[in-house]
């Protein structure tokens, strides 16, 4: 293992690690993970720092076959109680993450408190719904068959995404969950003759390999005799007639509804926690203000069971059945060895407090002949080692450029652990980190984007979709006819029902409220308006209404993709060539144009 930049012995004996200004909060969480072997349970505050932790801590990991594995566990990215179904991918991550945790004594798991406090199946289901499928081995193909669909696999002509399986004579594809790349059986007879991996978009084959594991495509069953618990179940807790509710008569007739995870208790005898997953060993470290965001997500939870629980043809579970309630996570918290991280530093009583210190300032001076003179002025002013942090090499290359009308060469780096190891003073690397950091005992200087060109240049990670203001949003719905058919990015063609004032958290904004078939609807926030568009077919009467939980959607915007690859290139060169017109050429120095193109991205 390489040497520590942060972790010292006698922080063993702390609860609580404080100052950890910037990216030294993700440094000392990598350094702590490889130094102390077993299962490490990293709750974050929200979805959003859940993912920014992930990228940054596969920064500062190092790439070795025994170091630990890093997990996520993800959101359903859903509210409470809503009506739509998680993407696959999703469902994919955390089943590939939970049946991980019962194979691996040796992983770092990444998860948000709110997504922690949602009930979950029990280990047992994953157990006996995995199948393992390797070289040689018999299969029958009718009974796979059976099996993949128990399971909660679609079957389908061809497959693109998780959760499908095509059966083609003596070749079976399958998109299993948790895996990156769809697979292709090959069988003689009823032995499988080989094993690939295969490119969903031109269908070929990449790779041969010896096995795959297949999870289920859900998080519960969908057989007769969990059907059967269902209806009993569902029976048991809801008054009224059953057959009025179209989430009983779809599972009645073995299908899924949109929203169904919400009744995921009425699958099972008893629900578990990810909790019951974790081993009795397993460390847990609480990240910024974790209790805070409990409490405000039970809050929500509560606030929309009561907007929600009179719908009778729709009834709903009492919050308790589906969530556990801040007092019930901590309970299990408590359970563990657990230690607190935070970027303040912290007053409580044997807490320890790293000599770190905020990332300066360093803003590009635009009209300057040398723009980065602030920073070369830092850097020599420092006494320390720098570590120039951008977030990909074409980035890596602009800066580069104004770097040297500086006069400042700094080495190029493929790792941290290639930093560390080296005494270069001056060195740039390209990475996910959106915060600096300036580690006084060890005389490092970590410098990233924001500081030099700032908050605007650090990337959306979580969506290359830009926000609108509200009053233009006002102004363009006010366009509208109730009823208008609308396309949603992710979720298809459905019908706009006008706008609805939601209460969330103690707070009151506006949703575009969006139908679908079979009466689903869908609450988008009026400043995601980019995420919606008119429907601009030659018929807007006729317009289709797609189903939300299915693949329609996303076979459909597949299409125009398809048919365009398929043009022959000379004709769409030729097609370009009297659509192009001529600029004004400009002639601009090479300084304003490397500020610019880092500026914006260019």
């Amino acid at each position: 293992m390489a040497k520590s930049i942060l972790l010292r012995e006698n922080l063993r004996s702390k609860q609580v690690w404080g100052q950890l200004y910037g990216s030294s909060l993700p440094l000392i969480l990598a350094e702590y993970s490889q130094a102390q072997s077993g299962i490490k349970l990293l709750i974050t505050p929200d979805n959003l720092s859940a993912t920014q932790l992930q990228a940054e801590l596969d920064f500062f990991l190092e790439k070795k076959e025994h170091e630990p594995e890093l997990l996520m566990f993800p959101d359903w990215e859903t509210l409470p109680y809503d009506q739509f179904s998680p993407h696959e991918d999703i469902i994919s991550e955390r089943l590939y993450c939970l049946s991980r945790l019962q194979q691996t004594s040796n992983a770092i798991i990444i998860s948000a408190a709110s997504t922690l406090m949602h009930r979950l199946c029990p280990p047992q289901f994953l157990n006996q719904y995995a199948l393992v499928l390797r070289e040689q081995q018999t299969l029958d193909t009718e009974l796979f068959r059976q099996q993949l669909q128990q399971a909660g696999y679609h079957c389908v002509n061809k497959v693109l995404e998780h959760g499908e399986f095509a059966l083609r004579g003596a070749m079976i594809d399958i998109y299993p969950m948790g895996s990156q790349t769809p697979f292709r059986i090959e069988l003689f007879d009823d032995v499988i003759d080989s094993l690939r991996q295969f490119d969903p978009e031109t269908q070929r084959t990449i790779a041969k390999i010896n096995q795959i594991q297949v999870l289920p495509a859900r998080e519960f069953p969908l057989n007769e005799q969990s059907i059967t618990h269902f209806r009993r179940a569902f029976r048991e807790r809801f008054t009224g007639n059953p057959s009025q509710c179209p989430v009983y008569e779809a599972v009645s007739n073995h299908q899924y509804p949109s929203g169904i995870e919400y009744y995921l208790p009425l699958f099972f005898e008893e629900t578990f926690t990810f909790f019951d997953y974790l081993p009795h060993d397993a460390t847990i470290c609480l990240i910024e203000a974790v209790a805070e965001q409990a409490e405000q997500f039970w809050q929500e939870v509560n606030t929309r069971y009561e907007q929600r629980r009179y719908d009778i043809n729709r009834p709903i579970l009492n919050p308790s059945d589906c969530f556990l309630n801040p007092t019930e996570l901590f309970t299990n918290v408590n359970h563990y060895s657990s230690l607190k991280v935070q970027h303040c530093p912290s007053e409580k009583k044997g807490a320890f407090n790293f000599n770190i210190d905020h990332a300066p300032s360093l803003p590009i001076e635009r009209q300057n002949a040398q723009p980065l003179q602030r920073l070369a002025d830092f850097i020599s002013d420092s006494g320390r080692r720098h570590l120039l942090v951008v977030e990909s090499a074409g980035r890596r290359e602009v800066l580069l450029d104004l770097l040297k009308q500086s006069n400042i060469i700094p080495k190029i780096q493929t790792s941290w652990f290639d930093f560390i190891e080296d005494n270069t003073p001056i060195n740039l690397i390209t990475g996910p980190l959106i915060y600096g950091a300036e580690l006084i005992d060890s005389a490092i200087s970590i410098i990233v984007e924001s500081q030099l060109f700032g908050e605007q240049s650090i990337p959306q990670r979580r969506s290359s979709q830009k926000t609108i203001d509200p009053d233009l949003i006002i102004r363009d719905l006010a366009e509208l006819r109730v009823g208008a058919p609308v396309v949603h990015l992710q979720f298809g063609v459905g019908r706009y029902q006008g706008l609805q004032l939601i209460e969330s958290g103690g707070n009151t904004n506006e949703f575009l409220v969006l139908a679908y078939a079979g009466n689903d609807k869908i609450y988008v926030p009026v400043t995601s308006l980019n995420l919606i568009s008119r429907y601009t077919g030659a018929d807007s009467e006729h317009a289709p209404l797609h189903r939300l939980g299915t693949d329609q959607w996303q076979k459909e915007k597949r299409r125009p993709r398809k048919k365009f690859m398929t043009w022959p290139s000379n004709y769409l060169i030729s097609m370009l060539k009297e659509k192009q017109n001529l600029g004004m050429c400009i002639n601009c120095p090479k300084t304003t144009i490397s500020v610019l193109s880092v500026v914006f991205h260019l």
